[in-house]
């Protein structure tokens, strides 16, 4: 059975699986960031601006992404804004944030 991207990033286990990969394999999961990045897909939209918003905080070069996911829509401004609430504790993160 061949199960589109946008149904699989919808489902809870891949979508933590890649929350926490992002860290270590952002190179192969950027591709699919991208081409996710303005799904109509309500929680695809939020999840995959999770993951570029914390592609931007381990120090990947996802300032564009992040940008456009601001750009797009509710779904992916909640995305960032979730990925800012999280870690503005942080204090590397905290001016991002």
């Amino acid at each position: 059975m061949d199960v589109p991207a946008k149904e699989l990033l919808a489902m809870p286990l891949v979508s933590e699986f890649m929350t926490d990969s992002i860290a270590k394999s952002f190179g192969e999961l950027s591709p699919l960031i991208v081409r996710m990045i303005c799904s109509g897909e309500r929680a695809v939209a939020e999840q995959v601006a999770i993951l570029a918003g914390l592609a931007l905080l381990y120090g990947h070069d996802a300032e564009r992404l992040v940008r456009t996911a601001l750009a797009q829509g509710e779904p992916q401004r909640l995305g960032i804004a979730k990925v800012a609430v999280s870690n503005i504790g942080t204090r590397r993160c905290r001016e991002w944030c």
